[in-house]
């Protein structure tokens, strides 16, 4: 029997505006990478020692264009914040099972403190009938051992 098919929830709390949830194209970010550095620790000995941070990428995500909508949490949120305010949120990408395995949560992964860093519409050529799809990237604090 082949695995039920996956699909994906962004849920979203904004400081301030209460929780949003919304379904997007693709996630693109969720990852974490360690950035090593060596080290020779009082000159002796024949190894390095390795250190590092523990850092998670950006979010990237991204959705189909549906126009400016005064009252969606996400073009809110980025204005908000590009108009000066301090709004960092916690973001949460939860997976999904789709039916006919029925709606069953699998997966969350959690990112703190978020921040919108980056908004973006493709180039639009009125020669060519495609989707517009819509573009957020957050830059992320933290996150959580997965």
């Amino acid at each position: 029997m082949a695995p039920p098919s996956v699909t994906f929830a962004v849920t979203i709390n904004i400081a301030g505006m209460g929780e949003a949830s919304a379904f997007f194209k693709s996630v693109n970010g969720l990852k974490v990478e360690t950035e090593v550095v060596d080290y020779q620790e009082g000159g002796v000995g024949p190894f390095k020692k390795r250190l590092g941070r523990t850092l998670p990428t950006n979010l990237v995500l991204k959705r189909d264009f549906r126009g400016q909508i005064p009252d969606d949490p996400m073009q809110k949120w980025f204005r908000d914040v590009a108009a000066g305010q301090d709004l960092r949120a916690d973001v949460s990408v939860l997976i999904i099972t789709c039916p006919p395995a029925g709606s069953q949560q699998i997966a969350r992964y959690d990112f703190l403190r978020c921040i919108p860093a980056k908004w973006e519409l493709p180039e639009l050529d009125s020669t060519q009938c495609a989707p517009v799809v819509e573009t957020f990237e957050l830059s992320v604090e933290g996150m959580p051992p997965p």
